[in-house]
């Protein structure tokens, strides 16, 4: 059992280090030793991800979901690669489904966010979903951008323009959200002094 520990945490260092071709064979060695490790089959999902290999990772994703049907991120993964792949509807009631076991799981919440607002008509998942995330984790800036689109959407001005000020200023200035955000809060002031 330790081997297998060992074993695991260098498929763990090799994916940071990027050699993910020796992450995903230390940690298909672990899933041959032991099938049970949902945190091994997620990163092994992860792995292909980051090797375009979209089936396999979503195949590894699901199978960590049916080791552990409690983690959170292989749902999100799964999520994601559906989304990939323009079945944002599937997307979205996957994340959703399973909403009630991640009430208090800030990067779920924020995965259902996102699928939500890729979705015609599930603004007010959306905007519950990135409500929650600002509870419970403040520092997440990036649901403030969401949140700030959503309030001009419903022209909601004053609130646009706090939530999209405050999500400027915190930004990592490499955030793709930045520079819309930028241009979207210049509009709404520069429209604000016309009235």
């Amino acid at each position: 059992m330790k081997q297998l520990g060992s074993t695991y945490k260098s498929g763990v260092e090799a994916m940071k280090a990027g050699d993910n071709a020796k992450a995903e064979t230390l940690f298909k060695e672990v899933i041959a030793a032991n099938p049970n490790i949902a945190e091994a089959h997620y990163n092994l999902g992860f792995v292909y991800m980051l090797q375009n290999n979209g089936d396999a990772a979503e195949a590894a994703f699901r199978k960590a979901i049916e080791v552990d049907p409690n983690k959170s991120d292989a749902y999100v993964g799964v999520s994601t690669l559906l989304a990939s792949k323009g079945k944002v509807a599937e997307a979205f009631e996957l994340l959703n489904g399973v909403s009630a076991l991640f009430t208090q799981d800030a990067k779920f919440q924020f995965a259902l966010g996102i699928a939500a607002s890729n979705n015609n008509g599930k603004e007010a998942e959306a905007l519950a979903a990135f409500t929650k995330v600002t509870e419970l984790d403040p520092g997440n800036v990036e649901c403030l951008y969401y949140l700030g689109t959503m309030a001009i959407s419903r022209n909601d001005i004053p609130a646009a323009m706090d939530l999209l000020g405050k999500y400027v200023a915190g930004a990592a200035p490499d955030a793709v959200n930045l520079p819309v955000a930028k241009a979207l809060l210049e509009t709404l002031t520069k429209t604000k002094k016309k009235k």
